[in-house]
């Protein structure tokens, strides 16, 4: 799926893209990540965060994905970088990634079922992934605050 055919919440359109401007130039984060995350926004389709459906992954989502060469199922959340330090550091959660990771980029604005492609960050190769349930979306939920 291309990023023009992804959704973008309104809100998480506006955080992330304050994220990006405070990140600029900051080692910690790939700029190639970076870009790749502003081009996502800005080609991706940009809906009313009260009017996004329930089955498109934004930010905070909760889901539950499979990697369809090894069958592998795992739950994960896509965060903000600093929720996903504060939380892999205090709990050992390793299930919150962070937006600007090559599985994040890929998955934010599909609908549930979807196919991506991607890098995990171990491998060199792309490998497909389903999106085989969205189980939270903040949206859906009227959560506008995460």
């Amino acid at each position: 799926m291309s990023a023009a055919e992804r959704s973008i919440a309104s809100l998480d359109y506006l955080r992330l893209m304050n994220l990006i401007n405070n990140n600029v130039g900051h080692a910690t984060i790939p700029a190639e990540n970076l870009h790749q995350l502003y081009v996502l926004l800005n080609t991706a389709h940009k809906v009313k965060s009260d009017e996004i459906p329930a089955n498109v992954v934004t930010m905070n989502s909760e889901l539950t994905i499979r990697f369809v060469v090894s069958g592998k199922t795992k739950t994960v959340r896509i965060v903000y970088p600093a929720e996903a330090n504060a939380t892999n550091a205090s709990e050992g959660n390793q299930d919150d990634i962070p937006v600007y990771s090559p599985l994040a980029l890929s998955l934010l604005g599909l609908h549930e079922h979807d196919m991506c492609y991607s890098r995990k960050e171990d491998a060199i190769a792309e490998e497909p992934v389903v999106i085989d349930k969205i189980l939270f979306q903040p949206e859906a939920h009227r959560n506008f605050n995460l």
